[in-house]
């Protein structure tokens, strides 16, 4: 099949609403476009199935992208939508915690067979999917990641947040709530800050859950040497990175964290949880350099002694800053992963099929 497409991506967050999935997503339309393909991002969260069967209506769109399995699947399994092909894409959420559990890994299970291909961008994905439903291995496409941000505003994170030039700054970006640990990663920084008083703390990321995000600001508040910036634009993330001397990731479930791959680009070492999707974002490819450390979040002490080897050896910090360029370098170009999305829609299309649920 050749020709441009019209594809509706359903995502959890879409801009400008700031997360990591929305930032994908738009990642995906603009390159798409770029191709010549019509596109348009629609938000799951707080979208009724009728909602959407109406804007499918429409749209009229070829194929649906569901972006995350449950919270965007979930919504194409109610809607009215029976006569349109669908592409799932899992993200690290619905792998790691949403499958184990009986209601929620119903709903990912059902979603996942109504695709009619299964994106994954890590071979971690590709082997969970591949364990759970391994009568769906077929259909199991994997398309690199690329790295593509969404702007380069000039902007000075340090005077900000008041960060002198001698300090040296550990920067978390994640959206609050549980699964990305922003609480828990703050406590152990607290102590990081204890025994090295030059370290100062930014949290970039909007309140995703209000209950942990009011727990993590009035952490936040009782520790003067941390900031939270709820509302940065994507524009100035590139700055953002720029301007830190260590990257944090301290998620229990991931895909294929963004934060870690723009953070290789800026040439800032990582420090990130031992968590599948993690060990290849920053370890890359076998026998490859790393470009930051690993931690895991179950033993104590484990972020503590790693983040003390960050502070105390600049020698260190520079041998993985220079490995995460060479890391970025070699990274697919947005353009490379939107050909290869387009060729997966194709191939649904091609075959003619709408799979079902069972």
């Amino acid at each position: 099949m050749s020709g441009f497409l019209r594809i509706l991506i359903l995502t959890p967050g879409a801009l400008p609403q700031i997360s990591g999935n929305a930032v994908t997503a738009e990642r995906w339309r603009r390159g798409l476009a770029g191709l010549g393909h019509e596109v348009r991002v629609v938000a799951s969260e707080d979208l009724a199935p009728a909602e959407l069967s109406g804007c499918a209506r429409a749209f009229r769109p070829q194929l649906l992208h569901a972006h995350h399995a449950f919270k965007s699947g979930r919504l194409v399994l109610a809607a009215d939508l029976a006569h349109l092909p669908v592409v799932v894409s899992p993200a690290g959420t619905d792998l790691s915690l949403d499958l184990p559990d009986p209601d929620r890994g119903a709903v990912v299970r059902q979603a996942l067979q109504r695709a009619g291909r299964i994106v994954v961008q890590s071979e971690d994905a590709a082997r969970q999917v591949g364990e759970a439903l391994p009568g769906l291995r077929e259909r199991i496409v994997a398309v690199p990641k690329s790295l593509a941000t969404l702007g380069d505003e000039p902007w000075d994170l340090r005077r900000a947040c008041g960060v002198g030039p001698e300090e040296l700054l550990f920067l978390h970006p994640a959206g609050v709530r549980p699964v990305k640990g922003n609480l828990e990663v703050l406590g152990e920084l607290v102590e990081l800050q204890r025994r090295r008083p030059r370290v100062r703390a930014v949290f970039l990321g909007p309140a995703l859950d209000p209950v942990y995000a009011a727990r993590f600001e009035a952490a936040v508040d009782a520790a003067p040497f941390a900031h939270w910036l709820p509302g940065v634009s994507p524009n100035r993330m590139p700055a953002a990175y720029r301007a830190a001397d260590v990257v944090l990731n301290a998620s229990r479930a991931e895909g294929l964290a963004n934060v870690l791959l723009e953070a290789a680009e800026a040439g800032v070492p990582v420090l990130a949880s031992d968590i599948p999707s993690n060990r290849w974002a920053v370890g890359g490819e076998a026998g490859g350099a790393p470009g930051g450390l690993l931690y895991d979040p179950g033993a104590p002490g484990g972020f503590l002694r790693q983040a003390l080897r960050l502070v105390d050896e600049p020698p260190l910090r520079e041998a993985l800053s220079r490995a995460a360029l060479e890391r970025a370098r070699r990274l697919p170009r947005p353009e490379q992963e939107a050909s290869a999305l387009a060729a997966v829609y194709r191939s649904v299309l091609g075959s003619g099929a709408v799979a079902r649920t069972g």
